[in-house]
């Protein structure tokens, strides 16, 4: 037996019931009805103020009346006390709990007046995943991208299993968008846009012309070109450049051999740092002090448990060393980076020095005009502007397909992606149980379809009456209440309902075996029915206490 105690509270000035098997309450319209289902609820979810009132503003909860206010809900083992304008919560031994579907606070299927669902589609897949534990495994994973590598999908169940399904979807998300300014980097400045994708191209940018082709020409005018170079007089002035540059050869050679034995050093120590194991981010979410012993307890399969142990300390410590570990990461990729660039510059004047080497190699004092030699080098500069171009296109249509492989990716992490198809096909016992209550009650059938509307009879939301919502959003509330394992389900407005939807709202409470508190308006107090034949309790409340 549940006891529920109010004291000062809204239009209540004091009320004392008992919530059994079936528990009615009611009155007129604004006698305190809806007071007491929302004390009830706050109590039994641990909510102490609605989402619409302010700390500050908690003097409304109290009756005009009075000063402060109370509630309070005693179980067989356990009690919650909440009290007003301090707003501190006080539980003694284990409470009654409830989840705030089960109270009415939130529900998967009722509709607000304009028809707009109070969650909206993705967050009704992943209430009812969270609800059924119905989440997808890695070969549900690997079927849904069977394009993708490998190691990306490894790399990416394992970040699923660490974060989350949410968190991993936002980060690819992100990386869509930083995909998009890596092909605006490209492109020289142009905005990311499928549209744009298919007919942008480089300036200079020849689709006769393949990367190899140019390549071949190029050696060969290198060649060519080299052999003229060599046949051409060098005038003293330039002689003195090269042979300056010359000179440094094995100076830079080893320079670079030094940049280049760094830079694979710091990449190794980046790769380890990667194929290494991140820490573990800790919580202990779900415990709880025992009032008695001020042992750390923590609820697992509907039992108390002593605690693992898990300190603020241990968190925080976590939490320590996964920041240190991510900016470990940076700094080894800064280093590697700085490196490379550093290895690059070196090559470049090593080139330069060899060039140098080679060209006073090959010098001679032949006076040719070098009109064949200028003609040679427009040919390669031009080749030089299209080899480039074919570069810039083929980064920008590689980063492009990157970010369709994104796409697709973050389309099947959405709650309304995998997980919504996985969760369709896992609710078979949740629909068997609709379907069951609903030919219990003799309401009309309420389903749920594959994209996870909530149907009343095969129709939506707009096509049928207030009570006929009422019936669907009652049945989806007492199913996930008996999932859940909510001790108590609280249901106001009862009143829309004629005779025969209350006696079966009566045997739905009946059926899924949860003590219920039930609030309807009723003009006089002489129509109230007498739950007690059915192991229930009822209630008139006038004046803002319980007659």
């Amino acid at each position: 037996m549940i006891q529920l105690k109010l004291t000062n509270y809204r239009r209540i000035k004091s009320a004392d019931i008992k919530i059994t098997d079936l528990t009615l309450l009611a009155g007129l319209n604004e006698e305190g009805k809806s007071s007491m289902a929302q004390a009830a609820g706050s109590l039994l979810t641990g909510t102490i103020l609605p989402d619409d009132i302010p700390k500050k503003d908690c003097g409304m909860i109290i009756n005009d009346s009075a000063r402060s206010a109370i509630i309070q809900l005693i179980g067989d083992n356990g009690s919650a006390t909440i009290g007003f304008p301090e707003c501190n919560s006080i539980a003694d031994g284990i409470a009654p709990k409830s989840s705030e579907v089960a109270v009415g606070f939130k529900s998967p299927s009722s509709h607000n007046k304009y028809g707009k669902p109070d969650m909206n589609m993705k967050e009704r897949s992943k209430y009812f995943s969270d609800l059924l534990g119905l989440l997808p495994e890695f070969t549900d994973l690997f079927k849904a991208l069977p394009d993708m590598d490998n190691i990306i999908l490894e790399a990416l169940w394992k970040q699923i299993n660490i974060s989350g399904w949410d968190v991993t979807h936002d980060q690819a998300k992100k990386k869509g968008a930083e995909l998009k300014s890596f092909w605006k980097k490209a492109t020289g400045g142009d905005t990311y846009g499928k549209l744009k994708v298919e007919s942008w191209q480089p300036e200079g940018y020849d689709r006769k012309m393949t990367a190899d082709h140019i390549t071949t020409r190029l050696a060969e005018l290198k060649k060519q070109h080299e052999n003229d170079v060599g046949k051409q007089a060098i005038d003293d002035a330039e002689k003195t450049r090269l042979t300056g540059l010359a000179v440094y050869t094995e100076d830079a050679r080893e320079a670079h051999m030094k940049a280049s034995n760094q830079t694979v050093k710091l990449l190794e120590e980046r790769n380890a740092l990667y194929t290494g194991n991140a820490p573990v981010l800790l919580s202990k979410e779900g415990e709880q002090k025992c009032p008695g012993c001020n042992i750390v307890l923590i609820i697992k399969d509907d039992k108390i448990c002593k605690s693992d142990g898990i300190t603020n300390k241990d968190i925080t410590d976590s939490q320590k060393k996964l920041i240190a570990y991510q900016k470990k990461i940076k700094t080894a990729e800064e280093k590697y980076n700085e490196s490379s660039l550093a290895s690059d510059e070196t090559q470049r004047i090593l080139n330069e020095c060899e060039a140098a080497q080679e060209t006073l190699d090959k010098s001679s004092d032949n006076t040719d005009d070098g009109t064949n030699l200028e003609k040679k080098n427009d040919e390669i500069a031009v080749l030089m502007v299209k080899k480039d171009a074919i570069k810039q296109y083929s980064d920008a249509r590689s980063i492009h397909e990157k970010i369709l492989s994104n796409e697709t990716i973050v389309k099947v992490l959405a709650p309304d992606g995998l997980r919504k198809k996985f969760l369709s096909k896992g609710m078979s016992g949740f629909r068997e149980s609709l379907n069951k209550l609903s030919a219990y009650t003799e309401y009309g059938v309420v389903s749920i379809d594959d994209d996870m509307n909530i149907l009343y009879n095969k129709r939506p939301n707009s096509t049928i009456s207030g009570s006929a919502k009422f019936r669907r959003d009652l049945l989806i509330q007492l199913v996930c209440a008996k999932i859940d394992g909510s001790n108590v389900v609280v249901i106001d407005g009862a009143d829309i309902l004629d005779l025969k939807g209350l006696y079966g709202l009566s045997k739905a409470v009946k059926y899924i075996g949860i003590p219920a508190l039930v609030c309807a308006t009723m003009d006089k107090r002489e129509d109230m029915p007498d739950m007690s034949a059915i192991g229930g309790g009822s209630y008139w409340i006038e004046g803002g206490e319980i007659l």
